[in-house]
């Protein structure tokens, strides 16, 4: 996973990384909480009619397999799972789509992180199922849905989607901000797919990818309706903040400045709390339904009886924030403050990569003011882990991501500081994207450490008073070109995992000796 010529020291750092691959085995997530569900609300899957599996997102693949680990054969009757090309393209991937095709269910790929002609595919085909579900749906949702699944509402222009979704994430646009106009412009997010639902009741699992795991925001909302702030004025409002408009066509303007109200995205849903349901009737045999199950609501007023009326019920199997509290725990790390609200007095673009690069360069300073010699042993080390998602507005044609352009920024901030340098030896950096895909780059993430260091100025001079002025004008050149990928590749520094069949965000790493 880390390239070294040093085994010791960053196997152990591997192994940190290993783990929280492991905490974070969709396969494992969906079976333990499918199993929990059927064991408290006394689930009888053959009740109701069939069962229909949809799964979503970078995990879908582990995560349907999960499902089937639970489940007998006969009793998914079929369904779709919609996974990263990259992912299929892997012999894992094959392998695992060949086993999910055996249990009758159709396997398709598509474009990540930008939607792609099998994005439109999978967002018919999935649409299309929901539309057909007579019986009860298991969805599976994970990070990655919003481009994997697509299909635009009529009236914006389909060769609008590609060129607007691209530029909003590159836009330094957080994910929230995104996945609002992302919501605005498509039939299969936002609520709307849930609109579609007529089977008797659905069951989602989500590996969450947003901080804070707002149910409306992961996979841009697909069976969740939409918040009441999510609008066509928010719409506009972001668009002309990251000055996307002009990318659009006079077509795709005029959708967003003229929005119909018949476009806009479901605030409510029928027959169906904004909350979790603690147990749900259609999930439990008819002839052991509990006495503690809230009876069934009444249709709402104009409903449509024939149509059938939503049971929908959520749940979140893992996210950020219970990741890093299990590393806090595990490894002895301090958590640093939670990530799901602004900073008093900052503006929302708080949580950036220069911002989160400057809190860690912070914290190294604080820390080595405490112990003006290295204290030469791990447990005796100052550690931190943060985690989530800095933004990042791209400038470069270059290859990264978040991650490594954050290590990029922090090393840069590291080379410049006289007190920072001198003690660079007690310092590492590690940044982890729990996908195993930072931005465009093959690789997961970075790290700055001694080694990085010595690989660098191995063919310089050291004694050379200007050597950290060199390597500063070289890092520099890889900085501006947003190009970290490169620079970490080059001195053995950059993670490499391939695509891990999850997503829960970032994962960033501060050791301090």
């Amino acid at each position: 996973m880390l390239k070294s010529y040093d085994s010791g020291f960053r196997q152990r750092l591997s192994g940190v990384l290993s783990r929280i691959l492991e905490i974070c085995d969709p396969r494992t997530l969906t079976r333990d909480k499918l199993s929990f569900l059927a064991s408290k609300h006394r689930i009888k899957w053959d009740d109701h009619g069939p069962l229909t599996l949809i799964a979503v997102g970078k995990a879908s693949l582990f995560m349907a397999l999960g499902a089937i680990d639970f489940l007998r054969r006969e009793e998914i009757t079929g369904g779709i799972v919609v996974a990263p090309d990259a992912t299929l393209s892997t012999g894992t991937g094959r392998s695992i789509a060949s086993e999910l095709e055996a249990f009758g269910l159709e396997v398709m790929g598509a474009e990540h992180p930008y939607p792609g002609e099998g994005s439109f595919r999978a967002g018919k085909a999935v649409l299309e199922v929901v539309r057909n579900c007579r019986g009860r749906c298991l969805f599976l949702l994970s990070g990655g849905a919003s481009s994997l699944m697509e299909l635009n509402l009529e009236r914006f222009p389909r060769k609008d989607v590609f060129s607007i979704n691209k530029a909003l994430v590159n836009s330094g646009a957080n994910i929230s901000e995104i996945n609002t106009v992302r919501k605005h412009i498509s039939t299969v997010k936002g609520g709307r797919l849930a609109q579609e639902f007529s089977g008797k009741a659905m069951l989602n699992l989500i590996i969450s990818d947003v901080t804070g795991s707002a149910l409306d925001t992961i996979g841009s909302g697909p069976t969740y309706p939409d918040s009441f702030d999510s609008t066509f004025g928010r719409c506009r409002d972001i668009l002309s903040r990251y000055d996307i408009l002009k990318v659009l066509s006079d077509e795709g303007r005029d959708f967003f400045y003229n929005g119909d109200p018949e476009y806009e995205s479901p605030k409510e849903l029928p027959n169906n709390d904004r909350m979790n349901h603690p147990q749900m009737n259609l999930w439990v045999s008819s002839s052991e339904t509990q006495e503690s199950a809230p009876p069934s609501p009444p249709p709402p007023n104009g409903g449509d009886p024939q149509r059938g009326f939503l049971r929908i019920e959520h749940h979140i199997l893992m996210s950020n924030e219970i990741l890093v509290e299990k590393l806090s725990s595990e490894y002895n790390y301090e958590l640093l403050l939670p990530t799901t609200e602004p900073v008093e007095g900052l503006s929302d673009e708080w949580f950036t990569a220069d911002s989160l690069a400057t809190r860690l360069l912070d914290l190294c300073r604080r820390s080595l003011s405490a112990k003006p010699n290295s204290v030469g042993s791990v447990e005796k080390s100052s550690k931190f882990v943060i985690g989530g998602e800095p933004t990042v507005r791209v400038m470069g044609k270059g290859t990264g991501g978040r991650a490594q352009h954050t290590a990029l920024l922090f090393l840069v901030g590291l080379m410049t500081d006289e007190t920072l340098w001198k003690r660079r030896n007690d310092i590492t950096l590690v940044t982890f994207a729990t996908d195993g895909m930072d931005g465009n780059s093959p690789a997961t993430g970075a790290i700055v450490d001694r080694i990085l260091f010595e690989k660098f100025y191995s063919p310089l001079d050291e004694s050379d008073a200007s050597v950290r002025t060199k390597m500063l004008e070289a890092v520099k050149k890889y900085f501006y070109k947003f190009d970290s990928h490169a620079f970490f590749e080059k001195y053995d520094s950059s993670i490499l995992t391939g695509p891990t069949g999850t997503n829960v965000l970032d994962v960033y790493l501060l050791e301090i000796a």
